[in-house]
């Protein structure tokens, strides 16, 4: 009886539940970072991206000799919207969240039961200090890995839902890992195989 109730409650509240898991754990781990340290993780790198995003600035044309073009289109619109740095890491998390609730609803969508650990599994990915490192630095990392995560969403959401809407996200998604860095053309080969 009390392992039908708890599987009622799964069923009816499993997402609610997931997504409540996900982001105490966001705001868990990264609070200590915006209430006492909000000071942005600047690398050897972050010159060689600030530095297209503030030609745009100055409308000028910027040249992306050895960088793609997706990070310094970002920072030139969070440096249009904000001066500063630690408002851009909080865009970084804020994508990092929607990633990960993303990712929970995609797994949701394929199986109701997967909701759950999947919340557990992205608070466990979330949580780890590399993560949070890249998440609160001006570099790639942070940006690369939640577009990853948006278009394992968008797939899942795809194959379980066969839209057009979720078709054209899941390769917008790609296009997005891509422009931000072309390692990301890995993925053309699972989706070619799957669509």
């Amino acid at each position: 009886m009390l392992k039908r109730h708890l599987s009622s409650v799964f069923n009816r509240y499993g997402l609610l539940i997931s997504i409540i898991i996900i982001v105490t754990t966001f705001v868990i781990t990264r609070m200590l970072f915006y209430l006492k340290y909000p000071m942005p993780v600047i690398s050897q790198d972050t010159s060689s991206y600030l530095k297209p995003a503030l030609s745009l600035l100055n409308k000028e044309v910027p040249i992306f000799d050895n960088r793609t073009p997706g990070y310094p289109l970002f920072l030139f619109i969070s440096l249009a919207a904000t001066p500063y740095l630690v408002l851009i890491v909080a865009f970084q998390t804020t994508i990092a969240l929607f990633a990960s609730i993303s990712t929970i609803i995609g797994a949701h969508s394929l199986k109701r039961y997967l909701s759950i650990p999947t919340a557990i599994a992205m608070s466990a990915y979330s949580s780890i200090a590399i993560n949070i490192k890249q998440e609160f630095g001006i570099c790639t990392d942070s940006l690369y890995g939640s577009f990853l995560l948006i278009f394992t969403s968008f797939l899942m959401l795809s194959l379980a839902r066969n839209r057009r809407l979720y078709w054209f996200l899941c390769s917008f998604s790609m296009g997005c890992v891509i422009y931000i860095r072309p390692t990301g053309l890995f993925l053309l080969i699972p989706y070619l195989i799957i669509s």
